[in-house]
């Protein structure tokens, strides 16, 4: 658990203006151990902090998740610190943010959302 801790205290002090909500760490014995990232906001600054995250990690991918349940919808970004460990970021999103799109989004078409309603 230290070294997650570590881990994130040290990618934020390398990059500045990196918004953390909260944090949930979890730790195996195996090199399964992962660190959950959560940024909030109104929908631009939400997508602003989602875009600064994804310029800082790598292997990053994208998913917009719309749901079956308007109250749920939010945007993920999996990726890895430099040191390999992984990491989720997550901001939460309304239904008004999500109403004009057609399902759950992948890829592009999230780095597109992302970038068209950041502040």
């Amino acid at each position: 658990m230290a070294r997650l801790k570590d881990t994130v205290r040290q990618h934020v002090d390398e990059h500045n203006g990196l918004w953390i909500s909260s944090l949930n760490f979890f730790t195996t014995r195996m090199p399964s151990s992962r660190v959950d990232i959560y940024v909030s906001g109104e929908l631009d600054e939400s997508c602003a902090r989602l875009l600064a995250w994804r310029d800082t990690l790598t292997n990053t991918s994208l998913y917009l998740q719309t749901g079956d349940d308007p109250a749920e919808p939010n945007v993920n970004m999996c990726g890895r610190f430099l040191d390999g460990t992984a990491v989720t970021v997550t901001a939460p999103l309304s239904a008004e943010d999500v109403a004009s799109l057609n399902g759950n989004q992948l890829g592009k078409d999230v780095l597109g959302f992302l970038t068209a309603n950041a502040g």
